[in-house]
């Protein structure tokens, strides 16, 4: 889970509770259970020259097929385990991939200016030709093909996202207005579409055909990005990896610049090159190729280092202490007669604090929004619900 959700109970709630002798003080957690292990959140899956240069992808299974790129002709898979193996050869310098609905695999091949498709037997053919130097594919949930034009000859002179129909005919979806040397693409769950200029770092979104707004400068190069759950996440040439909500504002998630390639909690861990990024089919893994050998990493979105019941990546939503299970986001409940529930809890700078309402848990409404400025600054809400209504206050950290 990349969010941190707090619930409380409101006044005439906890009168309930109150009768059945359960403590006056409710706050429970609303996340994907954290998982406390012996190892790190950050570890390597395949580092022994596992020769992905390029893009990854996962498919529904949970294998992880990558592409070498600088020309190589072979499409890799890797198990979540980290068994390697070839899984397609002489299919023209593959930069690019992604899967649609049903499980099929669409490769970009930059030399050949193409795009193959695989089905999950492994039978390819071509859907689409003629691009001009394509980088890389996103599919969105119509299973409608987007391929990144970066420009032939590694020129970088292209700035088109190109949209493929079904009869494989080519069509611009999104030119210039800031765009070169574009590779990374990736749709939100609404079908929004990022893309990525390469060496400027700078990852722009699209809402639709023609349409396109500056979403984030991030620093460094950027190759392939990702989305999970209301943040873009980015690779970056600084060796850190950046996750931004949908504000645009750029966090850093992981990785030490200073270090070298290391397995350890998520800022302090190294990342020499990262380059690419994928999230397992149940969202609890991020994969990352880290480069120069095309190493395979993962980080996971759920591991407890602390065992304070709170992931590593939920804690650094509130920028608490992941390795210190006394650091956590506290909330105090206050009832008054006169303003009802208030509620005060520590804030964080550029993060979003939202408030939400519900009578059944499992409904809510937001009802107010915050955002600190200032570090340390306790945030004060005073609830608008009338003090006999029943039900519960969440916090949602963004």
């Amino acid at each position: 889970m990349n969010r941190q959700d707090i619930t409380i109970p409101s006044r005439s709630a906890r009168r309930q509770f109150n009768k059945k002798k359960l403590p006056t003080l409710c706050a429970v957690l609303i996340l994907t259970c954290a998982v406390r292990a012996q190892s790190h959140p950050v570890s390597t899956i395949h580092s022994a020259s596992a020769g992905i240069g390029d893009a990854i992808a996962v498919a529904p299974n949970g294998d992880i097929f990558g592409c070498p790129g600088r020309g190589i002709e072979t499409l890799i898979r890797i198990t979540p385990s980290g068994e390697r193996s070839i899984f397609a050869r002489n299919h023209g310098s593959p930069t690019g991939i992604d899967f649609d609905q049903e499980g099929n695999a669409y490769v970009v091949n930059y030399r050949q200016n193409n795009v193959v498709k695989f089905t999950p037997d492994g039978e390819a053919s071509v859907v689409a030709s003629g691009l001009n130097g394509p980088a890389h594919i996103a599919i969105n949930k119509r299973n409608e093909l987007f391929v990144s034009e970066f420009g032939a000859n590694f020129s970088g002179t292209r700035r088109t996202v190109v949209k493929i129909e079904p009869d494989g005919t080519l069509s611009d979806y999104v030119v210039g207005q800031g765009l070169q040397d574009v590779i990374g693409l990736v749709f939100d769950e609404e079908e929004n579409l990022y893309i990525g200029n390469w060496q400027t770092g700078r990852i722009y979104k699209s809402t639709g055909l023609g349409n396109l707004e500056l979403f984030a400068d991030v620093r460094g190069s950027v190759n392939q990005i990702g989305y999970h759950q209301g943040f873009v996440y980015a690779p970056s040439s600084d060796r850190r990896i950046y996750r931004i909500d949908r504000n645009g504002t750029i966090h850093h998630f992981a990785g030490n610049p200073r270090a070298r390639r290391s397995d350890s909690l998520l800022r302090e861990s190294g990342f020499p090159t990262p380059n690419s990024i994928a999230f397992s089919p149940d969202g609890t893994k991020i994969y990352v190729n880290d480069g120069p050998d095309g190493a395979l990493r993962s980080l996971s979105l759920v591991h407890d280092s602390d065992g304070d019941g709170v992931s590593d990546a939920n804690e650094q939503l509130a920028e608490t202490d992941p390795s210190n299970s006394a650091s956590l986001f506290r909330i105090e409940l206050q009832n008054s007669s006169a303003t009802g529930p208030t509620m005060h809890w520590p804030a964080s700078v550029d993060r979003v604090y939202e408030v939400l309402f519900s009578e059944d848990l499992n409904h809510w409404k937001t009802i107010a929004e915050y955002t600190s400025e200032t570090p340390d600054i306790t945030e004060l809400f005073h609830s608008p619900i009338n003090e006999e209504r029943q039900g519960f206050f969440r916090i949602r950290i963004r």
